[in-house]
């Protein structure tokens, strides 16, 4: 798994990139793909801004021509606007991010915009938003490696388990984190 902070104050002072990425398979192969969407991602963020589509089809084309053909990645990156508080995001081919609505009490999930980067060259990828988070509101990216880790019983923690501790009410993020490890 990948997972990144990235300071666009470059762009606009309040702009913060949001990365995590699961890449298949294990191994020095998993890892040199990883850094290399790492690598990509980070010395084309300010270059492309809040132009994720035109980000997006650049990590996919890079990993596209270096990777051979079972290998690629899921990601989610989003652009977070502190000023304005909202998000925009483009997805290929993650697990969708969750945005937790406090003042109604639902769970929206954030589609996927476009495929696994790094399976097609010519992919298109879309970007989505913004949306606007409100005070109290969650948004929770993540892997499979939450929903489907597994306790001594073998029982898998799921996805339902994630939500239902987003949705408890008055609860921190740090408590969060501790219910969700």
């Amino acid at each position: 798994d990948y997972y990144d902070f990235i300071e666009l104050v470059d762009i606009e002072p309040g702009k913060l990139g949001i990365a995590l990425g699961d890449v298949s398979g294990h191994g020095i192969g998993a890892a040199l793909l990883m850094a290399t969407a790492r690598s990509t991602l980070r010395n084309n963020s300010v270059r492309y801004g809040t132009n994720l589509s035109r980000l997006f089809k650049e990590i996919n084309g890079q990993l596209a021509r270096d990777t051979e053909d079972d290998k690629f990645m899921t990601l989610f990156y989003g652009v977070l606007d502190s000023k304005n508080k909202s998000l925009i995001w483009a997805s290929g081919g993650h697990d969708p991010a969750l945005w937790y609505h406090r003042e109604i009490d639902t769970i929206e999930e954030l589609p996927n915009t476009g495929m696994p980067v790094g399976l097609m060259e010519d992919a298109v990828f879309e970007e989505r938003g913004p949306i606007t988070v409100k005070t109290g509101d969650l948004i929770v990216v993540g892997t499979d490696g939450i929903w489907e880790a597994q306790n001594t019983a073998g029982e898998m923690f799921g996805k339902e388990r994630l939500c239902e501790i987003m949705s408890s009410s008055n609860t921190s993020v740090d408590d969060i984190c501790l219910a969700v490890i």
